[in-house]
């Protein structure tokens, strides 16, 4: 029994591989046709691509047959042309020498001979061309010289000189613009300079370019204005411009710790300008302003120069006393920028601002110049100190007033407290408008606030209270010195034209 299932078991394992090979084999099979069947396609692939190869090799050979076709075709052309135009030529040669024959005979009869074209084309020496408008006018008065001459020839000569002679109307205008242009700059240039040679020079030109008399009006009133100035105004106007240019070439040596340009430019300054007094745009001075950037040599040489100095007027700082509050040097504030001014009369149908209410600010007492005659001690002294510094952060003018009487200012003015900040700084920081205006008096750093022209069409900001951002608008009208309120209209938005307080207008430059 145990042979028998063992022989079942080899004849059922036989039988297995038998059926494996079957399969194998027609796997095999398989494989043998999709070989032979891909070889055939890859054949046939092949096949293809050398006959697209021969297809574009015939197309390319046919494209290069067409274009030498056409290209021959173009100089046959081309070649005719030329024989025309030749042909041309010689016609208006001999129709010239013609006509030059003809009007250089002399009384006995004899005529100036003149050589042939056809000569000069026999020699085999090119005939120089022509300027243009010379062909089209020799054309032209050959045409009308010669009896003989066509209708349409004639037209043909007209219609050349016609093009010649708008291509030059076209040049012209491009000139002039140009001219122009250079006029209208030149123009503003010299408006911004404010300069009276350089402006009369400039009108000059925009008359000879053309310009609009509405360009031209307002550089003539400005024209008229510089000429109207006296000998004392010229003197001043040079003055402030020096001034001013002096002032920003000394921050740009402070700057750059340039001591030697310093030296020389200051030491060259007149003594009407007080360069003591300038500061720069965050209010500081120059040694101040050397101590911030560590210009060390620049220091050096300040610092003996800065001496207190009593009695004298600021000639480039600005601060205004309106609602109680003090604009800080340095700092711009629409509230700073009131005035008091006379009431002048207004249309009713032009609609208003309001400006604030403005209290004028306690008067303040004038300050002892002289020295004080009493010694103080060095409790006194310390005493005092806290007592100002007190004074400040409650805003107490009274108080600091006292101090500054007891005290003289070479030494109240060198007061710091812990943190650095000297009594001007302090007021500043904590907002102290009547503290700042004492201290601001003493130290020389108040001036009266100019009142301003205001011409028409000017650029102008406007400063609301309680808006951080200020508003552009133009002038509508001329608005002199004693005129309270200017006529303006807002660039954005679309408000009708409206009075606005002067209080609360300044100029964008």
């Amino acid at each position: 029994g145990g042979g028998r299932q063992s022989q079942d078991r080899r004849v059922a394992d036989l039988t297995a591989e038998n059926e494996k090979l079957k399969q194998l084999a027609t796997l095999h099979s398989e494989l043998a046709q999709e070989n032979q069947q891909t070889i055939s396609e890859l054949q046939h692939w092949r096949q293809e691509q050398e006959r697209s190869v021969e297809t574009e090799a015939e197309k390319q050979r046919v494209a290069e047959q067409h274009r030498a076709a056409v290209m021959e075709q173009e100089n046959k052309k081309l070649l005719a042309e030329l024989q025309q135009w030749r042909a041309e030529q010689e016609r208006q040669q001999q129709r010239r020498q013609r006509v030059d024959s003809s009007s250089q005979t002399d009384m006995s009869g004899n005529t100036v001979e003149k050589p042939q074209s056809s000569q000069a084309g026999a020699s085999g020496e090119p005939e120089k061309a022509e300027p243009r408008q010379g062909r089209a006018e020799d054309g032209l008065r050959i045409a009308l010289t010669n009896q003989s001459t066509s209708t349409d020839e004639l037209h043909e000569a007209i219609s050349s000189v016609e093009a010649l002679v708008n291509e030059a109307k076209r040049e012209l205008a491009v000139r002039r613009l140009r001219d122009r242009r250079s006029a209208y700059e030149q123009l503003h240039e010299a408006l911004e300079r404010n300069a009276e040679g350089q402006l009369a020079s400039a009108l000059c030109a925009a008359r000879r370019a053309g310009l609009d008399s509405q360009d031209m009006s307002k550089a003539e009133e400005k024209l008229e204005q510089l000429r109207a100035l006296t000998h004392e105004q010229r003197e001043k106007k040079a003055l402030h411009e020096r001034r001013a240019k002096a002032k920003e070439q000394a921050f740009l040596f402070v700057k750059r710790d340039d001591v030697g340009a310093l030296v020389d430019l200051l030491e060259d300054l007149p003594e009407e300008i007080r360069w003591r007094d300038w500061r720069d745009h965050a209010g500081r001075t120059l040694i101040r302003c050397a101590q911030d950037l560590r210009s060390h040599a620049v220091q050096q040489y300040l610092a003996p120069l800065q001496t207190p100095r009593r009695n004298s007027k600021p000639l480039a700082l600005e601060l205004t006393v309106d609602n109680g509050s003090l604009a800080a040097p340095g700092e711009f504030r629409p509230e700073s920028l009131a005035q008091q001014a006379g009431d002048t009369g207004t249309t009713p149908d032009t609609p208003r601002r309001e400006s604030p209410a403005s209290t004028p600010l306690q008067e303040l007492t004038a300050i002892d110049e002289d020295v004080p005659d009493e010694d103080l001690t060095e409790d006194e002294l310390a005493e005092l100190r806290k007592q100002a510094f007190r004074s400040v952060v409650q805003d107490d003018a009274a108080s600091l007033q006292e101090v500054f009487r007891r005290v003289p200012q070479d030494i109240w003015s060198s007061w710091y407290n812990k943190a650095g900040r000297d009594l001007l700084t302090l007021c500043e920081e904590r907002g102290s408008s009547e503290a700042y205006s004492v201290v601001a008096k003493a130290l020389d750093l108040v001036v009266e606030r100019e009142r301003e022209i205001f011409e028409e069409r000017e650029a102008v900001w406007v400063l609301f209270p309680g808006e951080l951002q200020p508003r552009r608008a133009s002038v509508l009208e001329d608005t002199p010195k004693k005129n309270q309120e200017v006529l303006l209209e807002f660039w954005d938005g679309e408000e009708p034209p409206t009075l606005i307080d002067r209080c609360m207008v300044a100029k964008s430059t």
